[in-house]
């Protein structure tokens, strides 16, 4: 817990700022050490089946508290980190395979965020005996005109001082909040500019976090290739939800997500972005996660 916590968080950013508290109280991160790399996850729930959850570029596993408190309470949840020392999709598999095993678990349901989506991907085909379903929430198949894009981020990041870095893209990042903010709840807003100011002092979004993420896109948008039927033995079932305003993923990449999982149910929140649907519609994301699974 950080000192400054209430500092940070003003009366204005409740009842947010309480959940948040009480989350870092009752999740104290595991550390899972590989190659040089120590990798952070949450547990928690008592669940018979397990999800796991992956989080997107954006931020930690933290910054889904909210979807893994609802979840825990019917599902036991692992939620892991990605170090910003990893830049491989086929690291980030192992390791995630390793966590899994080290708990004892042998399958989850996926519920994968944005990036977190594109890697649940890939962990699927690795191994589909391991995952019962797949979520994909604001997510991509590989795409190369991404590649290309993130591929020169990568090397621009790369170019430009940590601190105008993150004075950049916390100040992109707050006007996303802002302009998304059409489904917000009453505190909802001045909790996440204020959560993401905590982050981005914190040391953990650091310059090296940015471009370790546009690494990792740039490997999977560039180096991966699904072919049409590749699932067919596959017993499971894939839920996409995505939104209608995503200015991240376009149009037509969220028509080829559903094109490819023809038998995916799909969820398309209106008047939301690629941001706000995932900050702002928690309550009714989870709801229709339960649904989903409770049916898979």
């Amino acid at each position: 817990m950080h000192d400054s916590f209430d500092t940070t968080y003003s009366e204005a950013t409740e009842p947010f700022k309480s959940q948040l508290r009480r989350f870092r109280q009752s999740h104290e991160p595991k550390v899972f050490h590989s190659n040089g790399s120590d990798w952070e996850y949450l547990t928690g729930g008592y669940g018979s089946e397990t999800v796991l959850v992956l989080h997107g570029g954006g931020g930690p596993a933290e910054s889904l508290f909210r979807y893994i408190d609802a979840l825990e309470e019917t599902y036991r949840v692992i939620a892991p980190t990605v170090p910003a020392t990893v830049t491989r999709v086929e690291d980030v598999i192992d390791v995630l395979f390793s966590i899994l095993a080290k708990e004892g678990i042998s399958s989850v349901h996926l519920f994968g965020v944005s990036n977190g989506g594109m890697i649940g991907q890939v962990l699927l085909r690795r191994d589909p005996r391991k995952v019962h379903s797949l979520i994909l929430f604001h997510s991509m198949l590989p795409s190369l005109s991404y590649g290309k894009r993130f591929g020169r981020r990568a090397r621009l990041l790369s170019l430009i001082p940590s601190l105008v870095t993150l004075r950049l893209g916390l100040r992109w990042l707050k006007r996303r909040i802002r302009s998304e903010s059409v489904n917000a709840a009453p505190g909802e807003v001045a909790f996440w500019k204020a959560y993401f100011s905590e982050l981005y002092s914190s040391g953990l979004m650091s310059k090296a976090f940015f471009v370790s993420r546009a690494k990792l896109l740039t490997d999977y948008f560039t180096n991966y290739h699904f072919e049409d039927g590749d699932l067919d033995s596959w017993t499971g079932k894939i839920f996409i939800i995505e939104s209608e305003n995503d200015k991240i993923v376009s149009a037509n990449e969220r028509q080829r997500l559903k094109d490819f999982y023809r038998i995916a149910r799909v969820h398309t929140f209106r008047g939301a972005g690629h941001l706000g649907g995932g900050l702002f519609k928690v309550e009714e994301t989870v709801e229709l996660i339960r649904e989903f699974l409770h049916e898979a």
